[in-house]
């Protein structure tokens, strides 16, 4: 039989509609923002865990779980309301993203490395005339004013001399991030075939994937709940 011409081979098409649906997008974006306070707060500010120093982030997980169940309840009030499991995997991934940029050793300690060296800069360690010079004026803060209060404290952040100082450099600093990401996604693009080809694992996708397609056989499992078991005894015994 003879094989089909060219024209008539056509290659399946990924679809992506209901990923990115409206309240998948409003979703995002009040989660986002509170999830990086959130790892502000328990890992730079009160330092009482480390969500992002995992491989898996233990943030992102929770949310997951949390839509599932809520996902419970809002099957009682009709077909539509439910999250699909794309809405479900696109609130994961935008979390588990702002998390990495927002987490331990990323952005949380950018504050004090651009502001480090003028607060330091003293007599003693002469970094006025050895450091300072060689450093790019738009991309730290050096005014005593805004630099002072971050690192003895005992003020608030909201007034305008405390926040002004920041907005130049922390532009350009967002610029660079934003630049960084896009240049990853253009890589992971790229080389995104070829994975594929080679049939890479992808062991970090696999709770998400595993919680999100095989719920039932997931939680019904002795060992799932023996090892949260043992990990939250152990997180409780820190805690107190």
């Amino acid at each position: 039989m003879p094989a089909p011409a060219p024209e008539t081979l056509e290659r399946p098409q990924r679809s992506t509609s209901g990923l990115m649906t409206p309240r998948v997008i409003v979703l995002a974006l009040v989660l986002i923002p509170l999830n990086a306070w959130w790892l502000t707060e328990i890992e730079y500010v009160r330092y009482s865990d480390n969500a992002t120093t995992q491989a898996i982030f233990f943030n992102a997980v929770t949310l997951l779980l949390a839509l599932v169940g809520l996902n419970a309840l809002l099957r009682r009030l009709g077909p539509r309301w439910p999250f699909t499991t794309h809405e479900m995997l696109a609130l994961y991934v935008a979390v588990a993203v702002a998390s990495n940029l927002a987490g331990h050793d990323q952005l949380q300690i950018l504050f004090t490395t651009i502001t480090y060296v003028f607060r330091h800069a003293t007599p003693e360690t002469g970094w006025a005339t050895k450091i300072v010079p060689h450093i790019a004026p738009h991309l730290v803060v050096s005014d005593p004013s805004a630099v002072d209060p971050l690192f003895t404290g005992n003020t608030t952040l909201y007034r305008a001399d405390h926040i002004l100082p920041w907005l130049r450099p922390l532009g350009w600093w967002s610029l660079f991030v934003m630049a960084v990401v896009w240049t990853m996604l253009c890589m992971a693009s790229i080389f995104r075939r070829q994975w594929d080809n080679e049939r890479l694992n992808y062991p970090i996708a696999e709770i998400p994937i595993q919680v999100l397609t095989k719920p039932h056989s997931l939680f019904g499992s002795k060992l799932l709940w023996g090892g949260a078991a043992i990990g939250a005894a152990g997180q409780c015994i820190n805690l107190i």
